[in-house]
């Protein structure tokens, strides 16, 4: 799976959710090992002056770089 949207919560005065930020994956790339990862994003913090909507963009991408994938095997001992 990838994750393409998350979102921030909190609880207000009033006792009820509240949202503070919204992330969005809006650009994606796939890598030499076919993993997919986010290139593009857009934020959105939810400000008392309003939505204040930025995008952060990636370039360069590199995944584990010097590093060996049986460092990340669950079975090693």
């Amino acid at each position: 799976g990838l994750v393409t949207k998350f979102s921030i919560y909190r609880i207000n005065q009033a006792s009820t959710l509240e949202l503070v930020q919204e992330t969005t994956a809006v650009g994606f790339q796939k890598m030499p090992n076919d993993a997919w990862l986010p290139v593009k994003m857009t934020k959105t913090p939810n400000l008392t002056s309003g939505k204040l909507i930025s995008t952060l963009a990636y370039s360069n991408l590199k995944i584990n770089q010097n590093l060996s994938d049986d460092i990340f095997n669950p079975n090693k001992q």
